[in-house]
């Protein structure tokens, strides 16, 4: 945890264009890490429920009221590091979109869909999310350290991410091994 916590630092602090952006931007990165490890001490560090981790990172965000950001998807149980990692990967994606995509405005909205694929033995938690409503969106000119956060933590879990600044809004799909399958209930929120 604070070697994540020293990383997250060094590279906020490399990428800043001013210090009031680095404190703003590290002070949200750390609190993001604060609530999913209260949320794995709630449940004894067992792992934490998806659903749980999701709204959690993005219940904040919703600044088009509670409309602007729904959430769908099976009851799945994550271990502690997985769960850390989705924490950091829904709170880049959505200070992104309060920043810059679809919940900068009061009619962005955006969806957070998963599901579980694959067979028992090598099942993949698959989460979606999309924006649309926004302001058109332009691909990036330069990778930042939240682009490099998502490749580099999807990386660590073996997983990969697939993420598209389509015009209408930003689509990112990103698929996780679970380390145990027989964690997945397959009931919907």
């Amino acid at each position: 945890m604070l070697a994540m916590v020293q990383a997250i630092a060094v590279q906020t602090l490399r990428g800043a264009s001013s210090l009031e952006s680095a404190r703003s931007t590290l002070v949200g990165r750390i609190a993001a890490l604060r609530r999913v490890t209260d949320v794995l001490v709630q449940e004894n560090r067992r792992g934490a429920n998806l659903l749980t981790i999701v709204e959690d990172a993005l219940q904040s965000l919703a600044v088009g009221g509670p409309d602007s950001i729904s959430t769908k998807g099976p009851d799945v149980s994550l271990q502690s590091r997985v769960a850390m990692a989705f924490a950091m990967i829904l709170h880049e994606l959505g200070t992104n979109a309060v920043k810059y995509g679809a919940l900068s405005t009061e009619a962005g909205r955006v969806n957070v869909e998963w599901n579980v694929t694959g067979t028992p033995q090598a099942a993949v938690v698959r989460l979606r999310w999309t924006e649309h409503g926004g302001p058109s969106v332009k691909p990036p000119t330069t990778n930042g350290f939240g682009t490099r956060l998502l490749q580099g933590l999807a990386r660590e879990l073996q997983g990969t991410i697939d993420l598209n600044y389509d015009p209408a809004g930003v689509r990112c799909v990103i698929d996780v091994p679970l380390a145990n399958p027989a964690e997945a209930v397959s009931h919907t929120n």
